[in-house]
């Protein structure tokens, strides 16, 4: 087994800006995220597939450098501001397409406002961040979030999605300053293809964080009415392995139980699944589907149970957090 080395903050393990996994709201700065900074407080990019999953799942980050005012853009590939409208009113936002114009005029407005890290997350961010970085010669970090669906099944699709990462990150090593995984499972399959005297380079966190404050201020979503039964929500996209079969057989075997109703919500399209069959799926299984939601909140407040059987690659599931932060079961 290969020792993956990390940075500890107290009794929390941070990434490479010092930001701590577990959501304490401090960009605090290290050797590794300043060395070689032109600035003491280097301005960090953000790059995600798309803005929703950056203001969701970078919330405390983002937070963290704005307040220290260390946050030069926050970048995607899609340009679905309109789903967290409030949130990018107060960054600079950057939608990049992946051609060669698109690349060198993004590059021209990173380096106008000052950037001198690309931290990638997800990865379509990572590769949007090593293009970046690779153009503008500047440090790049990358986020694994999860290797777990490229391993999940044998199908001659999550094999090509299992080589075609690894290869990825495997090439990729040479030109990035870190790469910070979430879990351990991770950080050993990622270490397996590096180079020895590159995995230094591993950074293993405790998840991507959450502030304490993230379900303040939210109304919970009304669903039936006050003689509605236990609720019981499933909150993912729809994969067998993050055990989306084993909540519909659940729901299928309390069938003839009228206390309680079930609910799955989350993106459709796993493997059997069309989106357009879901629907009628879950209602012959006893349960309500609704679609992806970019502010799950309202929903997971409106549950009495929060149900994730997962068999997927994860460490601590964010869901779990936030289950556990909106008072739930």
């Amino acid at each position: 087994m290969v020792a993956v080395p990390f940075r500890e903050h107290g009794s929390t393990s941070v990434n490479a800006f010092g930001q701590c996994g577990g959501g304490c709201g401090k960009a605090c700065t290290n050797d590794m995220g300043n060395r070689n900074m032109s600035t003491a407080a280097p301005k960090v990019a953000i790059f995600c597939n798309t803005f929703s999953a950056s203001f969701i799942f970078r919330q405390t980050l983002i937070a963290a450098l704005q307040k220290e005012d260390r946050l030069s853009a926050v970048v995607s590939l899609t340009d679905d501001k309109v789903n967290v409208a409030e949130a990018v009113k107060q960054v600079q936002t950057e939608t990049i397409r992946l051609t060669l114009p698109g690349i060198l005029k993004t590059a021209r407005r990173l380096r106008a406002s000052g950037t001198e890290i690309c931290h990638g997350f997800t990865h379509a961010g990572n590769m949007a961040a090593l293009l970046q970085g690779v153009v503008l010669g500047l440090p790049v970090i990358m986020n694994i979030t999860g290797m777990g669906r490229a391993f999940s099944t044998t199908s001659l699709y999550n094999t090509l999605l299992r080589v075609g990462l690894l290869g990825f990150y495997t090439l990729s090593q040479g030109m990035v300053r870190n790469i910070i995984v979430q879990n351990q499972d991770d950080a050993r399959l990622i270490s397996r293809t590096f180079l020895p005297w590159m995995r230094h380079k591993i950074l293993c966190t405790n998840g991507s964080g959450i502030a304490p404050a993230f379900f303040r201020r939210v109304r919970p979503e009304i669903i039936g009415t006050a003689q509605t039964p236990i609720r019981v929500g499933f909150f993912s996209r729809a994969l067998p392995e993050k055990g989306v079969l084993d909540f519909y057989a659940l729901a299928d075997r309390h069938r003839a139980n009228k206390e309680i109703a079930f609910h799955h919500i989350g993106h459709p399209g796993a493997e059997g699944f069309a989106s357009d069959q879901i629907e009628e799926y879950a209602k012959r299984h006893n349960l309500t589907y609704l679609p992806f939601q970019v502010d799950p909140r309202p929903w997971l407040l409106a549950m009495d149970i929060v149900v994730l059987p997962s068999h997927y690659r994860e460490g601590l599931s964010r869901l779990c957090i936030e289950t556990m932060l909106a008072g739930k079961v």
